[in-house]
């Protein structure tokens, strides 16, 4: 009988694998109408086994199809909600489930439903089995570390269930989900955990102090634990107890325990977050461990039975989350079993998950410390790029990660010269230790996001090169082992993203229909948020010297510009096609008559971020299309003018965006406009609060075309308008009322726009002084940002 039922767990588990992996290769218009024909079918099945697959299911497929899940999730959650409340414990285990993982892959939209989710888990939360207990922490770890303010209505009844449950429960893993829990409500809470934070450090502390080894894990947990707290209520709240904890953490670094130095290496990480520089004394002592640990190899001897139990678990569910709930219930005597024996080599998946979480550390403390950490750069170099081929992903993410981080704190420790868009790429801009810190790091960032296999990783490198680019600008590419063509492998990597053809993207490519790119393809949003990113962060550094690579780019970003792509296709390709015209400025105009189609069309899109990208892109064209824009003038101001009208709640943002279109259209023709009603539409809505940066264009456009004489006399009306635009954003900008926890607001304009700024109220005040005085009087807010302005001038 036992070998029946250990044949039926292995068939179920592989059952669900074959799910999860159709929902991640096949795209989802194939997917979904299967999945939701199951859900009408089983759902309501009263066979306990059919309610289970059906909700099992609904957990393995939500992150492949999560663009359609999220669509579909008022249709799926009242069959999550009734296996909450089904009395079949494993029917709740199982609800629990799908709620964890929808909140790892369907946030924000899961979140709306948390009126009804928290409740419900509140409920299993009370069953009496410690299996469905720990599945409902996981579910409640979940689903609160991304809820925000929404959860301080549920706050004290969450934090009375969670710490009554690890008073009472004897079962450890129940223990160890608990407190991952309540760091999860911690982080959702922020400073409302502040008034629980006393209590509960009490049990952490208890925790803390466990030194017998079946412990360990549970005492790794209460670890990271704390450390999100005293992020979540800040410094002056934990002040009290951060010299313990830290002398506790560091008592356990030398202990034979990879998973507390795991979660104290990630503690480390939330102390460097927590105190910036003031953490570089606790570096040094640190730094052995944290280098031993990446140096360490993961690689061990084990049974034929050992590594093949490993292997299955690293492959359908590194995180174990989803494999615990159809894993047999022996597993604890497999684990003690399989230390004896030594047939083979297999992954000692602790230290695994301990090296990367020092490559974490060690980039927390580069990111928060800033030049407190140069002096030490060069110590763990090595030993980081020991990483950089490493087989396992989590890994070389980490490490694509840090990288960036140590660029920053060397940049910090000696600042680069500033950067002009557009300037020739010059290494001796550059200090001497962040040019041999490039040479270094450069290659293998390049490369990674070029060719690795992992779509995690890929988009972890594209976002480093993007925060170095904006860093140290043009001069960055000098550094690269491709220079002068430094661009080219960058711009080669994001078009085999873009044509579904890179190493990450092969295994959906090889089920594509028909090969080349599938117009409802679904695809990985951490990637293609990563390649916009980078496809709009290098024009802003190489300014017109991106022309050439937007000309190779165009024919790749056009099919997703087609009406059967999905709207977030349409808004990934004209925000990147939007910046990057934006940037070559008249170099681009002759792509006026191909792109302005489509930017019109997504600037009326349901989608309220394919509306602000095909907003800015009208704009953008407006701007720099030359004699075609002024052609195409009247349909562009008239698809701006709709945007200007709408109502909807969701439309304010696009609003602003529309004034900071027609300021840019009004910048370059001026005159050549019908100016009156332009510069209504503009004066009227400033000062812009929901987007601040669309506030620059409408005070250059205003304060250019007062300045000049031909338009003065159209412009001068909207003077008052102007200045109380003006004085609102010296004074910090925003809705002008005060943030609960922050001081007074830095001003939104960028150093540039404020020194245009200045000029212009100087030569405002000369033109007519009795009337500028009057004007500055009468300013709502920011008198006295004005006032100093002018009187600095006179001084």
């Amino acid at each position: 009988d036992d070998d029946d039922d250990d044949d039926e767990s292995k068939v179920y588990k592989m059952a669900a694998q074959v799910f999860e992996t159709v929902a991640e290769l096949v795209p989802s218009k194939h997917v979904m109408p299967l999945l939701l024909e199951l859900v009408a079918t089983h759902a309501p099945s009263p066979d306990p086994a059919r309610r289970r697959a059906v909700l099992l299911i609904l957990a393995v497929t939500a992150a492949g199809c999560a663009e359609a899940f999220a669509k579909e999730l008022p249709r799926l959650m009242p069959v999550v909600y009734a296996g909450c409340e089904a009395p079949e414990p494993q029917v709740r285990e199982a609800a629990c489930l799908a709620i964890g993982l929808f909140a790892q892959s369907l946030h924000p939209e899961i979140l709306e439903h948390y009126e009804r989710v928290l409740p419900h888990l509140f409920e299993v939360l009370a069953d009496a089995r410690g299996e469905v207990q720990g599945r409902a922490c996981y579910a409640i770890e979940a689903f609160c570390e991304h809820l925000g303010s929404d959860i301080q209505p549920f706050l004290a009844p969450l934090l009375e269930r969670l710490t009554t449950l690890l008073q009472h429960t004897a079962e450890r893993p129940t223990q160890e989900r608990c407190v991952s829990a309540i760091a999860a409500v911690a982080v959702g809470a922020k400073k409302a955990f502040a008034d629980y934070f006393d209590p509960v450090y009490a049990l952490m502390r208890h925790l803390l102090g466990q030194t017998a080894s079946e412990m360990l894990p549970l005492r790794a947990r209460a670890m990271e634990c704390v450390g999100l707290m005293c992020l979540a209520v800040g410094r002056d709240r934990c002040s009290h107890v951060l010299q313990e904890v830290v002398h506790v953490a560091m008592a356990g670094l030398p202990l034979d325990a990879p998973e507390l130095r795991e979660y104290t290496f990630g503690f480390f990480g939330q102390v460097a977050e927590l105190l910036g520089e003031e953490a570089a004394p606790l570096v040094p002592p640190l730094l052995p461990f944290l280098v031993k640990a990446v140096e360490q190899e993961e690689v061990t001897e084990f049974s034929e039975h050992e590594q093949a139990r490993i292997l299955a678990k690293l492959g359908p569910d590194p995180d174990g989350d989803g494999d615990e709930l159809l894993d047999d219930d022996d597993d604890d005597e497999e684990d003690e079993e399989g230390e004896e024996g030594g047939d083979g080599p297999g992954i000692h998946t602790a230290m695994l998950d301990e090296k990367a979480a020092a490559i974490h550390c060690l980039g927390a403390c580069a990111a928060y410390g800033g030049a407190s950490f140069a002096p030490h750069i060069e110590a763990v170099m090595g030993p980081l790029l020991g990483c950089a081929d490493h087989f396992h992903e989590d890994v070389r993410g980490a490490l694509a990660r840090t990288l960036s981080h140590l660029v920053k704190a060397c940049a910090a420790a000696e600042p680069p010269q500033p950067w002009v868009k557009g300037e020739a790429p010059a290494s001796s801009k550059l200090g001497k230790a962040t040019r041999w810190l490039l040479q270094r790091s450069w290659r293998t960032l390049v490369s990674t996001f070029k060719d690795d296999d992992d779509k995690d990783t890929v988009a972890a490198a594209a976002e480093s090169i993007s925060e170095i680019v904006l860093l140290l600008g043009p001069s960055v590419l000098a550094n690269a082992p491709w220079h002068p063509a430094s661009t080219d492998p960058l711009v080669n990597g994001a078009l085999a993203l873009l044509e579904q053809r890179h190493s990450c993207q092969e295994a959906a490519q090889d089920l594509s229909e028909g090969g080349g790119v599938d117009e409802e393809e679904d695809h990985d949003e951490a990637v293609w948020e990563a390649v916009s990113e980078l496809l709009t962060t290098l024009p802003k550094a190489l300014g017109e010297r991106w022309t050439p690579h937007l000309e190779r780019l165009l024919p790749a970003l056009l099919p997703y510009l087609r009406e059967a792509h999905p709207l977030s296709d349409h808004a990934l390709a004209i925000g990147i096609l939007a910046e990057g015209l934006n940037h070559v400025e008249a170099s681009g105009r002759h792509h006026l008559p191909t792109i302005l189609p489509h930017a019109a069309r997504c600037a009326s899109a349901p989608d309220p971020t394919c509306r602000q990208n095909g907003v800015f892109c009208l704009g953008v064209l407006g701007a720099h299309g030359g004699e075609a824009a002024l052609a195409q003038m009247q349909p562009i101001l008239s698809a701006l003018q709709q945007r200007l009208s709408a109502q909807e709640e969701d439309e304010a943002v696009v609003r602003d965006n529309a004034v900071g279109a027609l300021s840019r259209i009004a910048l370059s023709f001026g005159a050549a406009l019908p100016l009156d009603a332009v510069l209504r539409a503009i004066a009227d809505r400033l000062p812009l609060t929901e987007d601040e940066g669309e506030n620059a264009p409408a005070l250059r456009c205003l304060m250019q075309l007062l300045h000049a004489e031909e338009t003065r006399a159209v412009a001068a009306p909207h003077m008052p308008a102007l200045l109380k635009a003006i004085g609102h954003l010296l004074a910090g900008g925003g809705d002008g009322s005060p943030a609960a926890d922050a001081g007074p607001r830095p001003c939104p304009l960028d150093a540039e726009c404020q020194a245009e700024v200045r000029s212009f109220l100087v030569w405002a005040a000369g033109q007519s002084p009795q009337e500028m005085q009057a004007l500055v009087m009468d300013l709502p807010r920011g008198r006295e940002q004005v006032l100093a302005v002018l009187q600095a001038h006179q001084g």
